[in-house]
């Protein structure tokens, strides 16, 4: 597989930059922010919902194709190993329970 350098670059740069925002859960503002900026620096047209979405419509013909993605960031850290081998876990941002 053949993959632009100037690409592949502009990708990385881009995952870099998004991932050193802070974003946690219900604070996704500057996210939201920098992901709309750059849409529109490429020329697309961008929606921001009410939740904090950012809609793009990137173009193309025939059936239509979703990508969704998380730009809040969600997770938790490792407090213990339990004596059943069970991890006790504190939570980074929120995350409902039951995952």
């Amino acid at each position: 597989m053949n993959i632009d350098r100037e690409y592949l670059d502009y990708a990385i740069k881009q995952i870099i930059d998004l991932c050193s925002i802070p974003s946690p859960a219900g604070f996704t503002k500057h996210a939201e922010e920098y992901l709309i900026k750059e849409f529109e620096n490429l020329g697309y047209k961008t929606v921001h919902s009410k939740k904090g979405s950012v809609i793009v419509d990137l173009g193309g013909e025939g059936n239509g194709l979703v990508l969704a993605a998380h730009i809040d960031t969600l997770g938790a850290m490792v407090r213990s190993v339990k004596e059943n081998g069970r991890l006790r876990l504190t939570k980074i941002g929120f995350y409902p329970e039951n995952n």
